[in-house]
């Protein structure tokens, strides 16, 4: 079996890229860079260039610790190049990338040593068995616990500070004192407090990491809930003024019956069925919440030719906050809406139906779809531009139902797209 500090960088390098946004053809990319690393690293070849190289510069090889920094330095090179070939990141999260992979390659590599130096020898830290666990139980620790949690949007978020501070611990503390403590036949010392350093920078980065992805997610929940509290505020208004016209176009037909003008009676119910038209979209189902944002988007619907259905109970849904209920009803329905425009004039419709069943409140939404969304790992991606700002509608939504105890659910069935949502209440 081949073993090679190249072979087991090139494994915890990959744990930390699997979840990151891939260039094309990254795997091709990948691979011939590290072909050419093992190439140019391989130890017949790099003795001889390190015999020209200190010739060059005039050093001497009695310096024993320089052949192995200048080793490890080249393995760096490649290492980052095959993180910047392969994945969408800069040289600053690649520089991040690998020093998370360097840290949990020797994590793996002070277990050996330790095993090797407490089992007097017996087992070697070049056993195959031994090889195999320390770096395959590490490498899926750190997958697990390190690489899918630290990434969004295929992306670690970090910054330039970051980035170097852990290169530094990365390569000088850590790299650095391995390659003094091999020389020095002190490894088993090394082991213990490079193992215990490594483990704290990893769970240190994962922290800040995660902390900094939760604010900006916090950050931009906050102001799209902003927005909508905005848009329901202005909802309402509007329906208050809607109600206050119905009133007094009660009044204008009774002042239109009066009129002894045929002419101008006909021209007055002229004018008031062009200004009641609106008041078809006027939806009524006993929840005064329910009604506003039912009625917004009927109106919207109108705009864009979609024959909007409801079959709704509001009563059944009055035991939701009003800003949870407007969230969580405007958001599907935008997107019902956005999804509806993309199918021919006459396809166009959109079905509401809130009522009980078996005890339970239903609330189920259809609407056409012109192309099958893309869906991985049970979650709905958009085209939308600002897909940061579209997940977060249908994340708002999962986390409002899940407040309430519901299930959230939305599936494709003969070209139509269904979101159904079911609370037990």
């Amino acid at each position: 079996m081949i073993k090679s500090f190249l072979l087991e960088m090139m494994i915890s390098t990959v744990i930390f890229l699997i979840p990151m946004k891939k260039r094309k053809w990254y795997g091709l990319k990948f691979l011939l860079v590290m072909m050419v690393a093992f190439f140019v690293t391989a130890d017949y070849r790099f003795s001889q260039t390190n015999e020209l190289l200190f010739y060059a510069i005039g050093i001497t090889k009695k310096w024993n610790i320089l052949p192995l920094v200048l080793y490890y330095g080249i393995h760096i090179v490649f290492l980052i190049a095959a993180v910047l070939v392969t994945v969408e990141a800069d040289l600053i999260e690649a520089i991040f990338v690998f020093s998370m992979a360097y840290a949990t390659e020797h994590i793996a590599y002070c277990i050996r040593v330790l095993v090797n130096h407490y089992s007097g020898g017996l087992i070697s830290d070049k056993d195959t068995i031994l090889y195999i666990l320390a770096h395959g139980l590490v490498s899926l620790l750190a997958y697990f616990w390190l690489a899918r949690r630290m990434t969004k949007n295929g992306h670690y978020r970090i910054d330039a500070i970051t980035s170097i501070w852990t290169g530094f611990f990365v390569i000088f503390l850590v790299l650095i004192l391995s390659i003094v403590s091999a020389v020095n036949g002190f490894r088993y010392i090394h082991g213990v407090y490079a193992s215990m350093a490594c483990i704290l920078l990893l769970s240190m980065e994962r922290g800040q990491v995660i902390a900094r992805v939760e604010e900006e997610e916090f950050a931009l929940r906050e102001k799209i809930w902003e927005q909508k509290r905005m848009q329901y505020e202005i909802s309402k208004d509007a329906m208050a003024v809607v109600n206050r016209n119905y009133h007094d176009i009660k009044h204008q037909i009774a002042a239109v019956n009066a009129m002894t003008s045929e002419e101008h009676r006909q021209e007055a119910l002229r004018k008031m069925e062009e200004n009641i038209g609106i008041y078809d979209s006027v939806v009524h189902t006993e929840n005064e919440l329910l009604d506003t944002v039912l009625t917004e988007k009927r109106l919207a619907c109108e705009r864009e030719s979609i024959t909007m259905s409801c079959i709704c109970d509001g009563k059944v849904l009055l035991f939701m906050d009003g800003l949870d209920l407007y969230t969580l009803l405007g958001n599907a329905l935008d997107n019902a809406i956005e999804a509806t425009v993309k199918v021919p004039k006459n396809e166009r419709f959109i079905s509401v139906k809130i009522q009980k069943k078996l005890g339970m409140t239903m609330v189920e939404i259809i609407n056409p779809i012109a192309s099958y969304p893309s869906i991985k790992e049970g979650k709905l991606f958009t085209t939308k531009q600002d897909s940061n700002a579209h997940g977060y509608g249908i994340g708002s939504m999962e986390e409002i139902v899940k407040k309430y105890d519901g299930i959230f659910d939305y599936n494709v069935f003969e070209k139509n797209f269904v979101v159904r949502m079911i609370f037990q209440k």
